[in-house]
């Protein structure tokens, strides 16, 4: 059972991949849902700083910085189930590689709108959990 919240984002990211993906989420953490909450707060609190250096990297123009912070951040939110943030992380990566920055400025654009419904999606579910 595919327990992943739909994207709900603006029509200029179309985007068929679900924002959180519980199962992908919990296949990292073996299943343990005290585990993935856990990861979940430290995603919340550690996720604004690395956008930042994402930001910074961007702003750089350096593009191996580029790549060095989408990495990272791609790792962040794969192991919480964001699929499309560590998707977008990864196009990022990517784009990066080529130094265009008119292809590295989109893809941050669209890691950023990807991160916002992630931490949005982070948070219902660890108000959800503590709910429980």
């Amino acid at each position: 059972m595919n327990q992943a919240m739909p994207h709900t984002g603006p029509a200029s990211y179309p985007n068929p991949l679900p924002v959180l993906d519980l199962d992908a989420a919990l296949e990292h953490t073996g299943g343990d849902r005290e585990l993935l909450q856990q990861l979940c707060s430290v995603f919340a609190e550690e996720c604004p700083r690395q956008l930042e250096e994402v930001r910074e990297a961007v702003q750089s123009q350096v593009p191996r910085s580029i790549q060095r912070a989408a990495h990272k951040i791609k790792g962040s939110t794969s192991v919480v189930g964001g699929v499309q943030a560590s998707q977008a992380a990864q196009q990022l990566e990517l784009a990066a590689a080529t130094g265009e920055m008119t292809r590295i400025m989109t893809s941050f654009e669209a890691l950023c709108h990807a991160i916002a419904e992630l931490q949005s999606s982070v948070l219902k579910l660890e108000k959800d959990s503590a709910g429980n």
